[in-house]
């Protein structure tokens, strides 16, 4: 269609969401950047565009598309995707409200139901997160991430047994989901395979990186190398999740999963630079006029 129509927004947007929905988020942006230019009202476009602007770390350009929406309606998820700019960002507060508000307004959204109880776990709030996950587990919407949700709520309060059931119902619910099974291995909730093959898994994971994929593949590698009982190489694929664009240094501080690495003499480096990049896209997003008008002041480590 796009050899046919160059100047069709609609098929560089469909070309975009094709490469999303693999994971191709390069290639998607890019496919999305070209639609913004051929049609700059495509809001569902330029919010899906903003969300993975996120992805990659860039959060004030993020945080700016967000805010160019012209009609919300058109982005179903646009107060989460705020709200999740403003707390990598550092201005907790403000997120939090539009957290708690999602989670209020929209009871049947999978994603506002995980987002508020994984905000307040990212947090320390282990008891909050639990409540609400519970909430959020009787609402009906079925979903990966809030099972393994609740399998790091559970192995935080030692919980080992809840937490590998929890880890094999998120991967029945996503059974190709690479992170699902990395978890469900770390839990023993499955025999493991051998470190040769754990290995393999990672540097596949961190190949896609270099490809564009989603940043996240660096920490599910990551885990995969902790396994595989290689905690340099772990820290590395950390290291190349930043690069890629992971920004979400609060969970990387409370995570149980990652609780191994956190004794590692480099992860304290690692948070070092997240604060240092968090802190130059601030001074971005104040320079810019951005900030809503009730965020306030930053917190101090992002």
């Amino acid at each position: 269609m796009i050899a046919a129509q160059p100047q069709l927004a609609a098929a560089h947007a469909a070309l975009g969401y094709a490469h999303d929905c693999r994971g191709e988020y390069a290639a998607a942006l890019a496919a999305y950047e070209r639609a913004l230019q051929l049609d700059p009202g495509a809001d569902a476009v330029r919010g899906s565009a903003a969300y993975l602007y996120e992805r990659k770390g860039q959060l004030a350009r993020a945080l700016a598309a967000n805010l160019q929406v012209r009609d919300p309606a058109r982005v179903r998820f646009l107060p989460i995707q705020i709200a999740s700019n403003l707390n990598l960002l550092g201005y907790v507060s403000a997120a939090e409200a539009r957290y708690r508000d999602s989670f209020q307004l929209y009871p049947d959204s999978a994603f506002s139901n995980l987002a508020w109880p994984s905000f307040l776990f990212a947090h320390g709030r282990s008891a909050e997160a639990q409540a609400a996950l519970d909430e959020a587990l009787k609402r009906g919407t079925d979903y990966a991430g809030l099972y393994l949700l609740q399998a790091e709520l559970a192995l935080a309060r030692g919980d080992a047994a809840r937490a590998r059931q929890a880890s094999l119902h998120a991967l029945r619910l996503r059974p190709q989901g690479s992170l699902a099974q990395t978890v469900a291995w770390t839990l023993d909730a499955q025999p493991r395979p051998a470190a040769p093959a754990l290995r393999a898994r990672a540097q596949e994971l961190l190949r896609s990186l270099a490809r564009g994929a989603d940043p996240l593949n660096g920490l599910d590698a990551a885990l995969l190398l902790q396994l595989a009982g290689d905690p340099a190489a772990a820290l590395d694929a950390l290291r190349r999740a930043q690069a890629a664009g992971y920004r979400d240094a609060a969970y990387l501080r409370v995570s149980p999963l990652l609780a191994p690495l956190r004794a590692q003499a480099g992860f304290a480096t690692l948070l070092a630079r997240n604060q240092a990049d968090i802190a130059v896209q601030r001074a971005q997003v104040r320079r810019a006029g951005l900030l809503p008008r009730e965020t306030g002041a930053a917190t101090a480590a992002p």
